[in-house]
């Protein structure tokens, strides 16, 4: 398994979050901490992380 084709766009998504839910089901992911999603994950690019006022 490639992950062109787990993140091929005919899919929407479907296979890579079939792969995920088998990685939290085998308790490979089990913190929120551990997966980071997006809104429009995986088709867009992670957005800038909000810079910290000093």
């Amino acid at each position: 398994m490639t992950l062109a084709f787990l993140l091929d766009e005919q899919a929407r998504g479907r296979r890579l979050l079939a792969v995920l839910d088998a990685f939290i089901s085998h308790g490979l992911i089990s913190a929120k901490e551990d997966l980071a999603i997006w809104p429009g994950f995986p088709f867009s690019p992670v957005p800038d992380a909000p810079k910290e006022e000093r």
